[in-house]
């Protein structure tokens, strides 16, 4: 898997944090952003380990390498592996009443 996790901690605290409001059943979006190998990645995946532990489904999207993408083009890996269909048509597996999981999303870049 991956080694431990060093540095970022204020980072790490502000995913916390989401993490945590989106249990008490608050909305909040996280962006994560910044220039090539600087850690991103492994700041999101550190936070998806955490989610999950948690009790949450992840889910990642990435972006068209080449660009030229259609918009939000991470947004329908992340929905369909969710179990969300085109245009906010939930696949018949997607939300199940007795069995309902919160969701953490990354979009890695």
């Amino acid at each position: 898997m991956f080694g431990p996790f060093v540095g970022r901690s204020g980072e790490l605290r502000v995913l916390d944090s989401a993490r945590s409001a989106a249990q008490a059943g608050e909305a909040a979006v996280v962006v994560v952003t910044g220039e090539a190998g600087i850690g991103k990645t492994r700041l999101c995946r550190e936070a998806s380990a955490r989610a999950e532990e948690a009790g949450f489904a992840v889910a990642w999207g990435t972006c068209w390498p080449e660009g030229g993408a259609p918009p939000l083009w991470p947004w329908r890996t992340i929905l369909s592996s969710l179990g969300v269909g085109p245009v906010g048509q939930q696949q018949s597996h997607c939300l199940y009443p007795a069995r309902r999981r919160r969701s953490a999303v990354g979009s890695n870049r």
